[in-house]
């Protein structure tokens, strides 16, 4: 899962220091269990942190998490510009709880109340999940996949644009333009099988369902593309 949370924020919901917190996060990324790296936004000419980007390893079998370049291009704080001239960060958010008169126990209650706020987008309706690269990833290729039933029973020109359409659909989620091709030679080779009897388009979507879990677990390729070629190639 990867999503956006301001290390001050995640330091003072578990009652560590931010150099505490680094030391920590530096182990686990050892263990391979996450990675996190800070993230900078634009402030009209300038760049300044923004916040933290975290992918981490939910379950044991999966696969070692780590952020993607497309992760960094998120506008995670589209309201940043604002915080920032304003002076109203997620230092002086984590101050102004401090400051409040609270018990111990009050006191956590409102830096993960605090914490569920800035998660992802601050200042908008989402769960980190839902701001992830994973999701996007997941739902273009899923959607995709839904799609394919449908080319059975077109009319051959509709049909070419529907392929066309599914291809750079596939294309673009995976942000491999130059791999249009290929992604179209693999629906129509899918076509060809189902008109031989064989269940090409089912095993299409199937491989494009085992990529989307695959990314949502950060898999580590740099050509996912030449991953699904790989898969959908005879044994």
């Amino acid at each position: 899962m990867v999503y956006f949370l301001p290390a001050v924020i995640v330091a003072a919901a578990l009652g560590y220091s931010e150099r505490h917190l680094y030391r920590l996060t530096a182990e686990l990324r050892g263990a391979g269990l996450l990675d996190a790296r800070g993230h900078v936004a634009q402030v009209g000419k300038l760049r300044r942190y923004s916040g933290t980007l975290w992918a981490v390893k939910l379950r044991p079998e999966a696969v070692r998490p780590r952020l993607r370049w497309w992760d960094f291009r998120h506008d995670w704080r589209p309201d940043f510009a604002e915080d920032y001239h304003g002076e109203r960060g997620a230092f002086r958010a984590v101050q102004d709880v401090m400051s409040e008169p609270l018990d111990l126990k009050g006191q956590i209650g409102r830096l993960i109340a605090l914490a569920q706020q800035w998660a992802a987008v601050p200042g908008m309706a989402k769960t980190p999940v839902e701001g992830g690269s994973d999701m996007r990833l997941g739902a273009g290729l899923r959607a995709v996949a839904a799609q394919l039933p449908a080319l059975i029973g077109m009319h051959p020109r509709q049909r070419h644009r529907a392929v066309s359409a599914l291809a750079a659909e596939i294309a673009h989620t995976l942000n491999e333009p130059g791999r249009f091709r290929q992604h179209c030679a693999s629906i129509y080779a899918a076509l060809t099988e189902e008109n031989e009897q064989r269940p090409g388009l089912r095993l299409l979507a199937l491989q494009l369902e085992r990529l989307a879990v695959d990314l949502a677990e950060v898999a580590p390729w740099r050509k996912p593309g030449a991953v699904l070629a790989a898969r959908l190639r005879p044994a």
